[in-house]
């Protein structure tokens, strides 16, 4: 079992250790990288333009590095673990601070709840929301000692904050399938569910397969390239000046304290993760060994035809929310 899926099952069963002493016999793939660098880089480039001249983009710009831009800074958190080549020196002080990074790109509420709840089933202390609610207080002087437990400066929390914007609207990074008895979804009550394995996760799609494809890969990167595909754009910057003229109309306006949006995106998504699973099927699993020779389950899926055509919409509507929600999250800290 990998590092990255010891990790997620642990946090899985963060609160019960004896959950998370059953959950290690199995194995999961290595996380994905959430929408793929050009989805990061598309959404990074659609809040560019949006915040450009404005007080945050000079705010921005001064927590950046010389000839660094959003786009580039978009990727930052992905690239931290390994996936982008050699980690940087930067990257390598950050993961030594931060051994559970990997954990704040995602949380694992199961699919048909509908509010994320801290401390309910498939949430962690240091979740998706949880990292995004952090970076936002550490860039408006707001986080004490306890706001940041791990110390983040203000070019980190950045960082973490123009990638978790984008992850977050990436539907299978805040709902999740699992699996129950007979090899159908199910939505586990409590993570006594889990234990006595009545219920089981699949890691936010990544033991779910459409052919030869991981589900969570397929939205991660083969949608983002389908939409990019359909709209003609040769690279992100021209995917976010297409998403821009398609979808002008401003984001759905958040309410309250900006700190509070997170958990307002992730409820939103929470919707959207419902139509991920809508018509999919479970039409057989098979058992596989990790490189350790730790038993791994994996489930096939059926998939219904209009399928692919369907969710490139929503991934491009995603993208697009995204990208206005990161320039308005950034407008709010820096107005």
């Amino acid at each position: 079992m990998s590092a990255a899926s010891r990790g997620r099952w642990r946090l899985l069963a963060r609160g019960a250790p004896w959950v998370a002493a059953l959950l290690t016999l199995a194995a999961a793939p290595p996380a994905a990288q959430a929408w793929g660098n050009e989805g990061h880089q598309a959404v990074a480039a659609i809040a560019g333009t949006l915040i450009a001249g404005t007080n945050a983009a000079r705010h921005v710009q001064a927590l950046l590095r010389d000839g660094e831009t959003l786009a580039d800074a978009s990727v930052w958190a992905d690239c931290a673990k390994g996936y982008c080549g050699p980690p940087t020196p930067e990257m390598d002080a950050f993961v030594a601070a931060n051994p559970g990074h990997a954990g704040y790109h995602y949380t694992d509420v199961p699919i048909g709840v509908h509010e994320y709840v801290r401390g309910a089933v498939g949430t962690h202390p240091d979740d998706i929301v949880q990292t995004l609610i952090r970076a936002i207080d550490v860039l408006r002087g707001r986080a004490g000692p306890d706001a940041n437990p791990h110390g983040w400066t203000e070019r980190q929390a950045l960082l973490l904050l123009v990638h978790m914007t984008g992850d977050i609207h990436q539907p299978l990074h805040v709902g999740s399938p699992y699996v129950g008895d007979g090899d159908a979804f199910a939505a586990p009550k409590s993570r006594a569910d889990l234990v006595d394995g009545r219920v089981r996760p699949t890691l936010g799609g990544n033991d779910l397969v459409i052919g030869s494809r991981v589900l969570h890969t397929y939205w991660d990167v083969d949608l983002v390239r389908r939409a990019m595909l359909r709209s003609g754009a040769a690279t992100p910057g021209d995917y976010a000046a297409w998403l821009l003229a398609k979808h002008p109309a401003a984001a759905r306006d958040d309410e309250g304290d900006a700190a509070t949006w997170p958990i307002q995106w992730a409820n939103d998504t929470l919707r959207l993760a419902e139509e991920v699973q809508r018509g999919l099927g479970v039409a057989g699993r098979s058992e596989l060994r990790d490189r350790t020779g730790a038993p791994r389950l994996r489930w096939r899926l059926s998939v219904p035809d209009d399928y692919a055509e369907r969710s490139t919409d929503a991934v491009e509507l995603q993208l697009a929310k995204a990208g206005k929600r990161l320039a308005a999250v950034l407008a709010a800290i820096w107005p």
